[in-house]
């Protein structure tokens, strides 16, 4: 049962397709030749003498033809060929909206195939790609001090500086006491995703996004394999889970890598991976070093 229950359900499809087609209904039972059929129309060009049933599919066609003929003998310019897909096409991009099928079939198979419309949406489509950018820049929050790599005086000062922490926390994240699989925490009680005051309980993949987290160059080799690691995972689960699980963290993890390396530095960073250090990262993904 068909309910009407305002613009565009089915029942108000059906409601003006009723009322659009009822004078042929009417005229064929004023000529003797009753009809409960939905579609009726006229053979050729004649009068209401003509008027029948619907046998053939071929109505709508020929009243395209015919109205190409006429619009042409009078000076107008035309495709080639007008069809009624092409019309349907025009006519629901022209509109706006979807007509007769769902927003997303709207959308994906007329809007996005209309020369105007995409022309039209370029200036909002490439400000909102500016705007997912930015957002996605800020949202990685580690920070990098890509020169302090080794242990000592210097370096430490060179963290605490470029990172803006205190020298002796500067001084423990150097000599590797602040680790984690991905940097090191500059503030282990005090997370961005976690109470204030209480240890961290989130997953080590959200230090790209916590303002704690401090890499050094030392870092850089097992962030680039986490992140082939992550690309080989996105083929083996499904997108949904994709999208769920691991989406904004592969996002994070290769706009950092954007940020501080380059496309070919990255094998080399890749290759100087320990195998220890490779189980740590797949320990991690597999979540077996979440609180």
């Amino acid at each position: 049962m068909l309910v009407d229950i305002g613009e565009g359900s089915s029942g108000r499809a059906l409601r003006h397709v009723l009322r659009l087609t009822a004078p042929a209904r009417t005229t064929l039972e004023t000529l003797g030749r009753p009809t409960t059929k939905l579609l009726v129309g006229h053979r050729g060009l004649g009068g209401s003498e003509n008027l029948r049933d619907h046998a053939l599919g071929a109505a709508l066609d020929g009243a395209i033809r015919r109205w190409q003929q006429q619009v042409r003998a009078s000076g107008v310019d035309l495709p080639a060929r007008v069809h009624a897909q092409a019309l349907r096409h025009s006519a629901q991009a022209h509109h706006g909206r979807a007509r007769n099928n769902t927003q997303a079939t709207h959308e994906r198979d007329y809007q996005l195939q209309d020369e105007d419309v995409r022309a039209a949406s370029r200036g909002a489509v490439e400000l909102g790609l500016a705007q997912a950018l930015v957002s996605a820049r800020q949202t990685v929050a580690m920070r990098l001090v890509a020169e302090a790599d080794a242990e000592g005086e210097v370096s430490a000062e060179l963290v605490a500086k470029e990172a803006g922490i205190d020298v002796e926390v500067a001084r423990r994240i150097v000599a590797g006491r602040l680790r984690t699989p991905v940097a090191s925490c500059a503030d282990f009680l005090n997370s961005d995703h976690s109470q204030a005051g209480m240890p961290c309980a989130v997953s080590f993949l959200l230090c790209f996004a916590c303002r704690n987290a401090v890499a050094t160059g030392r870092d850089l080799p097992r962030i680039a394999y986490l992140h082939q690691a992550l690309e080989s995972l996105r083929s083996a689960v499904t997108s949904a889970v994709w999208v769920a699980d691991w989406a904004r963290h592969h996002a994070r993890i290769g706009d950092f890598l954007t940020t501080y390396t380059t496309t070919d530095a990255r094998p080399e960073l890749v290759a100087a991976v320990a195998d220890s250090e490779r189980e740590l990262i797949h320990a991690m993904l597999e979540r077996r070093l979440d609180p």
